[in-house]
């Protein structure tokens, strides 16, 4: 009874105070690894021990990138490890990992809590720690970088092993590492178990591995299998019956005659039916966008969950109960979003902090430098609607076939008719390239900042792993991708002259747009590189003020000179690159992606009359409403019938342009189908036409193509304009 009567109080003490965490000490070398091996690689050391100690958890330097799954083996031998190194059968495996550890990082301490403690007497003895799932990173050793000794501990480190037992010994070698451990007068629970996982009903037999220096030893033992707080048996080496599916917590709480009761509990221990284990993930549509906007996340998660709690917003209340549900953010913020998935068996939950952006709503700005929204539906020029004069009207094309689809989806990015609206691969002719001789330089004066924009995409055809190709560029001024991501060197003459690269991913998915944007803010002193509104970690930092840049030669879109050297266009397409002469906010940036911005080109040259080449033009952009947007007409003759033809087509299937030279003279070609037509008279020769614009959203992204005929002494044409219509 007085067993009974101990383990009930324990096991009281333990509900209503928690479980006293015991002093824990750890004797730690240097992080700072010049060399490693790979996984299953190990370290031998020797540890010399005053106090008897109860190792409890290590501390390791694992090679390689964070997050990684890792773990370990811990073998003991007596005396020394020197000579044994390649005889298993004088070792004996002391612990393991615990489940679920990934790596801190290399030259960073992972914490690696032990499966079960192990005892490490008074005395020498060898020590062996084997890298599971990850490799070693550890430091040669130079004799001064090798002793490490605390009040309980020596360590002498020691040699590597490739392998472990075998192969043979590397150098003397510093483990980087920690051991943690409890001493003095110790009463310490711990246990383990044989056939932890596997189906129902399951039979786990469970073994004690507690420690107590009383000489009488450990007088009494309280199990509880379930974690539902009540002692289900009080052998020292039971075995349980699992009937019912689940993760399952395991406590021992132990007594001696003299010392506190101890207890521990293992989170988890025992897994029934794991083929029924569930495991929550989630991905979203977006992740950053303007207020208001509506976010579509999806289900992600393994093990056929049937139950789902979002919440979407990191308040800590349940949003959603729906399996892929809607959210739309109205306030501008950085918000966690977290799932609970679960059917019946088991639970999981996944939380991600700073999830979804949300950003005040930006404007769509006209770029004043460059731009080419890339529409053109034929020729070997592409239209410039940049505000500025510093690059002329067109840029020059090699062939006439450059056009590309945009594809489903990118409507305020298309042109109407299919097979137009981006720059791609020429579909003939070796090489299969294209790219734009923009006709000008640019050039930044010191203390201005730059922001280039543009979307990019990787040709479903496209073969090879992240092939290579410049976006932009005019020699040292140029956008790559490479892998493993977006590369941009600055210039020779900037703070950017070495090449930065972000580690972008999305350019590697054929078949997907993807927005990117260098930013140059000369105030702050950054150049940050975004995909998709996505900054990059780690952006370049210089001194405020101190960028300029003064080009060698003309600037190119597509390549990185006007020579098409390593065009883009072999595997990627390009559309509605922008070059700003400020540093764009982020709020902006979204903004560009939400459309083109309203414009006016001309994409046809008509044919010149007796009062020269007759121009048109719009008056202000044809941004949806304007009730005063209107065409001007000039370089007409004076006092002739006239008529502005507009269409919704610029092709027609190869239609047009239309030959009418035996009408206007020789060299006149109709570019535009005249599904509408409007007489007007040319009066002096120069006429407004006003042409209101409604607000309709079917209008938004929408193109419409306008070219005047005029009926003189001699009939001429004007140059055809393409009216793209958005919504600001």
């Amino acid at each position: 009874m007085h067993k009974v009567l101990q383990a009930l109080v324990g096991t009281l003490v333990c509900a209503f105070f928690g479980e006293p965490a015991p002093a824990q000490t750890c004797l730690r070398t240097l992080f700072a690894s010049d060399n490693g091996l790979g996984p299953d690689s190990s370290l031998f050391l020797d540890v010399t021990v005053t106090n008897t100690v109860i190792v409890t958890q290590l501390e390791m330097n694992f090679a390689g990138v964070a997050g990684a799954p890792c773990g370990l083996e811990v073998w003991t031998t007596p005396t020394t490890y020197i000579g044994k190194t390649t005889n298993q059968a004088l070792w004996t495996q002391v612990s393991s990992h615990r489940e679920g550890v990934l790596t801190a990082g290399q030259d960073l301490p992972t914490v690696v809590p032990l499966e079960t403690s192990f005892v490490i007497r008074p005395g020498s003895h060898g020590l062996c720690v084997v890298y599971r799932g990850a490799g070693s990173a550890y430091t040669n050793g130079n004799f001064s970088n090798q002793s490490y000794s605390d009040p309980s501990l020596s360590l002498a480190l020691g040699t590597a092993q490739a392998g472990y037992f075998s192969g043979a010994s590397i150098g003397n070698r510093v483990w980087n590492g920690a051991l943690c451990y409890l001493q003095g007068t110790i009463l310490y629970a711990d246990f383990n178990a044989i056939a932890k996982r596997g189906a129902s009903p399951l039979s786990v037999a469970f073994a004690d591995r507690s420690f107590t220096d009383d000489p009488r030893g450990i007088a009494t033992w309280a199990w509880d299998f379930d974690g539902n707080g009540v002692v289900d048996s009080n052998a020292q080496n039971p075995t349980y019956v699992y009937t019912r599916c689940g993760r399952y917590d395991v406590r021992l709480s132990v007594t001696d005659t003299q010392h506190a009761p101890s207890t521990r509990t293992k989170q988890g221990f025992i897994v029934v039916d794991p083929a029924r284990e569930v495991q929550a993930e989630f991905s979203s549509s977006i992740t950053i966008g303007q207020v208001p906007f509506t976010v579509a996340f999806q289900d992600l998660s393994t093990g056929s969950p049937n139950l789902w709690r979002w919440d979407l917003d990191g308040n800590g209340t349940n949003d959603s109960t729906l399996q892929n549900p809607l959210f739309q953010y109205t306030t501008p913020g950085v918000y966690a979003v977290s799932l609970n998935v679960g059917n019946g068996c088991f639970s999981d939950t996944v939380r991600k902090t700073a999830y979804i952006r949300a950003v005040p709503r930006g404007v769509n700005r006209p770029p004043d430098v460059l731009g080419y929204p890339l529409n053109e539906v034929r020729g070997t020029r592409a239209a410039n609607i940049g505000t500025l004069a510093g690059f002329p009207r067109f840029g020059a094309l090699p062939n006439a076939d450059w056009q590309g689809d945009p594809g489903p989806g990118r409507d305020l990015f298309d042109a109407n008719e299919l097979g137009f609206g981006c720059l791609a691969q020429t579909s003939s002719g070796s090489p299969s390239r294209n790219w734009i001789d923009c006709g000008g330089q640019l050039g930044v004066a010191a203390g201005r900042s730059l922001s280039i924009t543009w979307w990019a995409l990787r040709d479903p055809a496209s073969i090879g792993n992240a092939p290579t190709g410049s976006f932009f560029g005019d020699g040292s001024f140029r956008c790559f991708v490479a892998s493993p991501g977006i590369g941009f060197s600055g210039g020779s003459s900037s703070a950017l002259a070495t090449t930065n690269t972000a580690n972008f991913q999305g350019h590697l998915r054929r078949g997907t747009w993807n927005h990117y944007a260098v930013v140059i803010d000369n105030a702050a002193g950054l150049c940050t590189l975004y995909e998709n509104g996505l900054a990059q970690s780690n952006p370049t930092s210089f001194t405020p003020g101190s960028y300029v840049y003064v080009p060698g030669e003309n600037f190119a879109v597509g390549a990185f000179s006007t020579t098409g050297s390593n065009p883009a266009s072999v595997h990627y397409r390009i559309d509605d690159l922008r070059v700003y002469s400020w540093a764009l906010s982020l709020s902006d940036l979204l903004a560009c992606q939400e459309a083109e911005v309203a414009s006016s080109t001309s994409f046809d040259v008509g044919c010149a009359g007796p009062a020269s080449q007759p121009n048109l033009a719009a008056a202000q952009r044809p941004v949806i409403p304007n009730s005063t947007f209107s065409l001007l007409a000039t370089n007409l003759e004076p006092s002739r019938p006239a008529t502005l033809a507009i269409g919704t087509q610029a092709s027609v299937s190869g239609v047009l342009p239309i030959d009418v030279s035996a009408i206007l003279g020789n060299g006149c070609e109709l570019g535009v189908l005249p599904e509408l037509s409007f007489a007007f008279p040319t009066g002096n020769g120069s006429v407004s036409l006003r042409i209101p614009l409604p607000l309709d959203p079917q209008l938004n992204g929408y193109h419409s193509y306008a070219q005047v005929v005029v009926l003189g002494t001699r009939g001429a044409l004007s140059n055809a304009i393409d009216v793209h219509m958005q919504i600001d």
